[in-house]
Protein backbone atom coordinates (compact mmCIF):
# COMPACT_ATOMS: atom_id res chain seq x y z
CA UNK A 1 0.00 0.00 0.00
CA UNK A 2 1.21 3.61 -1.03
CA UNK A 3 1.78 6.33 1.30
CA UNK A 4 -1.24 8.40 -0.43
CA UNK A 5 -4.41 10.05 0.48
CA UNK A 6 -6.33 7.75 -2.07
CA UNK A 7 -4.79 5.05 -0.25
CA UNK A 8 -5.52 6.26 3.24
CA UNK A 9 -9.08 6.71 2.37
CA UNK A 10 -9.58 3.78 0.48
CA UNK A 11 -11.39 0.26 2.21
CA UNK A 12 -8.40 -1.51 3.36
CA UNK A 13 -6.75 1.83 4.62
CA UNK A 14 -10.35 2.04 6.59
CA UNK A 15 -9.65 -1.40 7.73
CA UNK A 16 -6.35 0.02 9.46
CA UNK A 17 -7.92 3.02 11.15
CA UNK A 18 -10.45 0.98 12.56
CA UNK A 19 -7.89 -1.16 14.28
CA UNK A 20 -6.28 1.59 15.87
CA UNK A 21 -9.16 3.61 16.51
CA UNK A 22 -10.67 0.37 18.51
CA UNK A 23 -7.48 0.33 20.54
CA UNK A 24 -7.76 4.15 21.17
CA UNK A 25 -11.36 3.32 22.57
CA UNK A 26 -10.30 0.81 24.45
CA UNK A 27 -7.51 3.46 26.45
CA UNK A 28 -10.68 5.18 27.95
CA UNK A 29 -12.42 2.22 29.25
CA UNK A 30 -12.79 2.32 32.78
CA UNK A 31 -13.64 -1.75 33.35
CA UNK A 32 -10.64 -3.83 32.36
CA UNK A 33 -13.19 -6.88 30.69
CA UNK A 34 -14.06 -4.47 28.27
CA UNK A 35 -10.64 -3.09 27.72
CA UNK A 36 -9.27 -6.28 26.79
CA UNK A 37 -12.72 -7.25 24.75
CA UNK A 38 -12.02 -4.15 22.67
CA UNK A 39 -8.10 -4.61 22.35
CA UNK A 40 -8.74 -8.05 21.04
CA UNK A 41 -11.13 -6.96 18.57
CA UNK A 42 -8.97 -4.05 17.57
CA UNK A 43 -5.88 -7.12 17.10
CA UNK A 44 -8.22 -9.38 14.71
CA UNK A 45 -9.17 -5.84 12.87
CA UNK A 46 -5.13 -6.00 12.88
CA UNK A 47 -4.80 -9.32 11.64
CA UNK A 48 -6.92 -9.10 8.90
CA UNK A 49 -5.14 -6.05 8.01
CA UNK A 50 -1.60 -7.35 8.18
CA UNK A 51 -2.99 -10.45 5.80
CA UNK A 52 -4.68 -8.91 3.50
CA UNK A 53 -3.66 -5.59 2.84
CA UNK A 54 -0.06 -5.55 3.89
CA UNK A 55 1.15 -8.82 4.05
CA UNK A 56 3.00 -7.90 6.90
CA UNK A 57 4.35 -11.41 9.08
CA UNK A 58 5.72 -9.06 11.58
CA UNK A 59 2.76 -7.23 12.37
CA UNK A 60 0.69 -10.36 12.36
CA UNK A 61 2.98 -12.55 15.13
CA UNK A 62 2.01 -9.25 17.47
CA UNK A 63 -1.25 -9.19 16.57
CA UNK A 64 -2.13 -12.49 17.56
CA UNK A 65 0.48 -12.15 20.73
CA UNK A 66 -1.58 -9.54 21.65
CA UNK A 67 -5.01 -11.78 21.03
CA UNK A 68 -3.69 -14.54 22.71
CA UNK A 69 -2.25 -12.51 26.03
CA UNK A 70 -5.61 -11.12 26.90
CA UNK A 71 -7.86 -13.95 26.28
CA UNK A 72 -5.83 -15.56 28.68
CA UNK A 73 -6.07 -12.70 30.49
CA UNK A 74 -9.69 -13.08 30.73
CA UNK A 75 -10.03 -16.29 31.24
CA UNK A 76 -7.74 -16.29 34.17
CA UNK A 77 -10.13 -13.20 35.58
CA UNK A 78 -12.95 -15.34 35.01
CA UNK A 79 -11.54 -17.96 36.67
CA UNK A 80 -10.61 -15.99 39.74
CA UNK A 81 -13.58 -14.14 39.95
CA UNK A 82 -15.13 -17.26 39.63
CA UNK A 83 -13.39 -18.62 43.07
CA UNK A 84 -14.08 -15.58 44.83
CA UNK A 85 -17.47 -16.56 44.53
CA UNK A 86 -17.57 -19.65 46.58
CA UNK A 87 -15.73 -17.73 49.50
CA UNK A 88 -18.26 -18.74 51.78
CA UNK A 89 -17.96 -22.47 50.65
CA UNK A 90 -13.82 -21.59 51.42
CA UNK A 91 -14.97 -20.59 55.05
CA UNK A 92 -16.76 -24.06 55.57
CA UNK A 93 -13.74 -25.42 55.06
CA UNK A 94 -14.02 -26.87 51.26
CA UNK A 95 -11.86 -25.00 50.24
CA UNK A 96 -11.28 -24.54 45.67
CA UNK A 97 -8.00 -25.43 45.51
CA UNK A 98 -8.13 -27.07 42.15
CA UNK A 99 -9.33 -24.36 40.92
CA UNK A 100 -6.30 -21.85 42.01
CA UNK A 101 -4.03 -24.62 40.76
CA UNK A 102 -5.74 -24.46 37.24
CA UNK A 103 -5.10 -20.71 37.21
CA UNK A 104 -1.69 -21.27 37.90
CA UNK A 105 -0.89 -23.37 35.53
CA UNK A 106 -2.58 -21.71 32.75
CA UNK A 107 -0.66 -18.78 33.91
CA UNK A 108 2.75 -20.72 33.58
CA UNK A 109 1.67 -22.27 30.43
CA UNK A 110 1.14 -18.91 29.01
CA UNK A 111 4.53 -17.54 30.27
CA UNK A 112 6.50 -20.74 28.38
CA UNK A 113 4.41 -19.83 25.61
CA UNK A 114 5.39 -16.30 25.37
CA UNK A 115 8.99 -16.91 26.38
CA UNK A 116 9.14 -19.70 23.45
CA UNK A 117 7.33 -17.09 20.93
CA UNK A 118 9.49 -14.24 21.67
CA UNK A 119 12.34 -16.50 21.61
CA UNK A 120 11.44 -17.70 17.74
CA UNK A 121 10.91 -13.96 16.90
CA UNK A 122 14.33 -12.94 18.10
CA UNK A 123 15.94 -15.82 16.73
CA UNK A 124 14.39 -14.85 12.85
CA UNK A 125 15.13 -11.47 13.66
CA UNK A 126 18.48 -12.02 13.99
CA UNK A 127 19.26 -14.59 10.97
CA UNK A 128 17.40 -11.95 8.84
CA UNK A 129 20.63 -9.48 9.24
CA UNK A 130 23.18 -12.36 8.59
Amino acid sequence: MELTLQSALSFGGMVGHMSYFLLFVSMVMRVMWVLRVLVILSALVGITYDIVWTKDPVGVFWETSLVVVNVVQLTIGWMQNRAEKFSSVRRQGFGNQELLKQVKSLARLVDVIMRRAVCDASAALRASFV
